[in-house]
């Protein structure tokens, strides 16, 4: 995955999203988008991704939904629709 700093004019291109300012590139998962959205049932936004990975281990998520989320970019999610992202583009 590139990380790209974002500049005031710079703007994410298909199959990229913005993450805490940061421009990243898309990662699709084979993962249930179901089994992820499960994970995330609860979690306080916004959060980073290893509260999110913290939440989902207290909560018993899938080893699956897990193995996404440990996928993620690093950054700050303001909400669940920005980890969905990842998971299904």
């Amino acid at each position: 995955m590139v990380a790209h700093e974002a500049s005031a004019v710079s703007r994410p291109r298909r199959g990229q999203n913005w993450i805490g300012g940061v421009v990243v590139e898309e990662k699709r998962t084979t993962t249930s988008p179901v089994d992820v959205a499960e994970a995330l049932v609860g979690a306080r936004f916004p959060c980073t991704k290893e509260q999110l990975l913290e939440h989902a281990r207290g909560i018993g998520a899938t080893e699956e939904a897990l193995d996404t989320l440990l996928a993620l970019p690093e950054g700050i999610y303001q909400s669940p629709s920005d980890v969905m992202r990842f998971v299904h583009g």
